[in-house]
């Protein structure tokens, strides 16, 4: 699960070869403090901040495409990233996607795309059901949850 990770290249790609910002919208627990005791220093919230990139929320969307921003969003989040076995390739996008209705409303283009992820570089060993079966792994994700 690289779990939007290769957004670092394509927001540097962006900058390089258009001259674009690229603003990225990540699950709100990257930035909670779940996520700030993985590292010293510089944590993956500092990160995702130094990129540009916000919560996945409504009103940041609206704000973004509110200022002619560019925004990079994956419709199907982290659903789709955290797939389980079997579902590769797979689309997970919610019933009503509201994002399309706010980009029309701010005149946004939307551009489909599309990137190299795990599951054209590796098998998935564990999914979220046999993590789950682990002690270790089912409290540490029941923990993370409860924080996040």
């Amino acid at each position: 699960m690289l779990m939007g990770f290769e957004i670092y290249s394509l927001v540097e790609e962006f900058m390089k070869e258009k001259n674009i910002v690229v603003r990225g919208i990540a699950p709100p627990y990257l930035f909670s403090e779940v996520m700030e005791g993985l590292f010293t220093g510089f944590s993956v919230s500092d990160w995702l901040k130094v990129m540009g990139a916000v919560p996945v929320t409504g009103s940041n969307l609206f704000r973004l495409l509110s200022t002619k921003s560019h925004v990079l969003l994956y419709p199907g989040g982290q659903r789709e990233a955290l797939h389980n076995k079997g579902e590769g390739y797979k689309l997970f996008w919610p019933d009503q996607p509201e994002f399309v209705r706010m980009a029309a409303r701010f005149g946004a283009t939307i551009v489909p795309f599309g990137t190299v992820g795990e599951d054209d570089v590796g098998e998935l060993a564990l999914d979220y059901h046999d993590m789950m079966k682990i002690p270790i792994l089912n409290d540490y994700i029941r923990g993370a949850k409860s924080k996040g």
